[in-house]
């Protein structure tokens, strides 16, 4: 099968904990509910799967029980792991503390933790119309090279003509200024939230950080406002879309849902109005379940709320692909 998009790095587990209440000094607290799922890249590879795209994925994980779990779950997601490389040692993995809808995250890397390096990187690797990256790859925590190794597969897809999709997360004020700007112009979708536009701009009014923003990207900018709905920024034209009504028990990987459904929409050549609200509705009901990855929306979920509250977008969804026909 052809490929639709390549992902690049940010494999993950991550560990949900239900708590009662967020940890005090010397507190001990006994979590409600314990969940591992893929998160990271993963939570968009999955639900990008689901909707009908052809996915690759381009990363090293460790030859440990977390990589296991990640291959077994990719596995059953139907992605093209063969550049999906295996290292001795540690597979990222996160601790997700969840309490009341609200989250924090506590990383847990040490030196043992394997991450893409250059040299893994090469041209027959990077193929589709489009390649996927995260901030948390370029902010190069981990201090190894992982975002050199990000950034020559974002020069080679450009050299290829493919577009380059950029989630900027939460550690874009990580990221190193100069390369952030290169990365910024060859980006033809930047998916961020409130709060990583403001890092990036230090402006609080959205539109004056829009406009002060546009000139550095070389597409258009998706901003996701959660509860408010979304927004495209075309140019200087402003697309809005509401947020559904749903009921959230854990926003986890949400907004990789919303870009991975924006994503299928952009690529598939719905209109932007259309694509954003497609991806609003795939965001929302991802925050109804705990933890993400395969906790995340399901094909037929999102086709029978779409029956129920959007047939007009199912018609044209279903108009325009038939991957959504294949039940």
């Amino acid at each position: 099968m052809k490929t639709n998009i390549t992902v690049i790095g940010d494999l993950i587990v991550d560990i949900y904990l239900d708590l009662p209440e967020m940890p005090k000094p010397e507190a001990t607290i006994i979590p409600r509910k314990i969940e591992m799922h893929v998160g990271g890249n993963g939570n968009f590879i999955v639900v990008a799967s689901r909707l009908g795209l052809s996915v690759k994925v381009v990363d090293c994980i460790g030859n440990d029980s977390y990589g296991e779990y990640i291959r077994k779950v990719l596995l059953s997601e139907g992605v093209d792991m063969h550049n999906l490389i295996i290292r001795d040692g540690e597979t990222r993995v996160c601790l997700v503390l969840i309490h009341n809808g609200l989250k924090s995250f506590i990383a847990l890397f040490s030196r043992n933790t394997v991450v893409l390096e250059p040299d893994i990187i090469e041209e027959d690797m990077i193929e589709g119309e489009a390649i996927y990256i995260s901030g948390y790859t370029l902010a190069n925590v981990l201090g190894r090279q992982e975002d050199c190794a990000v950034y020559k597969a974002v020069e080679i897809a450009h050299k290829k003509g493919m577009n380059i999709l950029f989630d900027a997360s939460p550690l874009v004020s990580y990221i190193q200024h100069d390369l952030l700007l290169k990365v910024l112009k060859l980006t033809n979708i930047l998916f961020l939230n409130i709060d990583e536009l403001r890092k990036m701009t230090g402006v609080n009014s959205i539109y004056s950080a829009l406009e002060k923003l546009k000139n550095k990207v070389g597409g258009i900018i998706v901003v996701k406002r959660g509860d408010k709905g979304a927004i495209v920024y075309d140019n200087g034209i402003v697309i809005r879309a509401k947020a559904i009504k749903c009921h959230t028990v854990d926003p986890t990987g949400a907004g990789d849902a919303f870009n991975a459904a924006f994503t299928y929409g952009y690529l598939k050549g719905v209109s932007l109005r259309e694509t954003l609200k497609l991806a609003n509705i795939v965001g929302g009901l991802a925050t109804e379940k705990f933890g993400g990855g395969e906790n995340l929306p399901s094909k037929q979920e999102i086709i029978n709320f779409l029956k129920q509250y959007d047939q007009k977008l199912l018609a044209t969804l279903t108009l325009l692909s038939k991957d959504l026909l294949d039940l």
